[in-house]
């Protein structure tokens, strides 16, 4: 469940980055392997806290191969307030392909596994995700819509789907604004805790420079109780 604040998605990152790649070569060599690394005040993923409103550091490593095809790591401390302390820990692995149809547009085709080291088998709390998306890029401004599947959610909550849509716009050099929209649909509300919602963010980041960068945003889904709060947050990263 990766920290990207708009949150789907990696791979709609990556798949930015893979559309505007020519403008870039133009003036530095890509280069294929990354490292990232973020402090944030609370772990959001799609509207819902991973960290039980605390704390969470994370970090990952990527690699973009110039045909299109991508694969990486993530990891992240979690928390999900059951009195289980086993599940400290958030796992990813994910690779996939983007196909660039011309210079603006993209369709990228992944697969995402989602583990949680020490937590009880009984919790099912691994799972898997295929993910199809595609970024329309012009200027400054990204546009980008995907789907997420799995066959078996979170908590053994049975087939589910993420279906999204974010818009992205840099307006400048260190200025960038970010919303998205998204609803998971799950097949056994009652094994996952929580009905089908509606989740939406907006964003602002300042990049310093090519390595360090400030985001803060908020968060909110349609669900009652303290799943449906709005959720403020502050990411500190950086990636080389």
């Amino acid at each position: 469940m990766h920290i990207i604040f708009n949150r789907c998605l990696l791979t709609s990152a990556l798949m930015a980055l893979l559309i505007s790649q020519d403008a870039v070569a133009a003036t530095k060599k890509r280069v294929p392997v990354t490292a990232n690394v973020a402090l944030t005040t609370d772990y959001i993923w799609r509207g819902l806290t991973q960290t039980s409103r605390n704390p969470a550091i994370s970090g990952g490593f990527d690699y973009a191969h110039e045909s299109g095809f991508y694969a990486g790591t993530w990891a992240s401390n979690v928390e999900f307030g059951n009195n289980d302390n086993a599940e400290s820990q958030e796992l990813e692995g994910y690779f996939g392909y983007t196909h660039k149809i011309n210079d603006s547009l993209g369709v990228t085709l992944g697969y995402i596994y989602y583990d949680y080291p020490g937590a009880k088998a009984s919790n099912n709390y691994d799972f898997q995700e295929g993910v199809l998306s595609a970024t329309y890029t012009q200027s400054d401004m990204s546009v980008t819509v995907g789907v997420n599947y799995s066959d078996n959610f979170w908590g053994g909550s049975g087939d589910a789907t993420f279906v999204n849509g974010s818009v992205s716009y840099n307006v400048d050099d260190h200025w960038s604004v970010s919303g998205s929209l998204g609803r998971q649909s799950i097949d056994n509300n009652a094994a996952f805790g929580a009905a089908d919602y509606n989740v939406g963010t907006v964003s602002v980041t300042y990049a310093f420079d090519d390595v360090l960068s400030a985001t803060a945003g908020l968060s909110k889904t349609d669900l009652s109780g303290e799943s449906g709060d709005t959720n403020y947050l502050l990411t500190i990263s950086a990636s080389i």
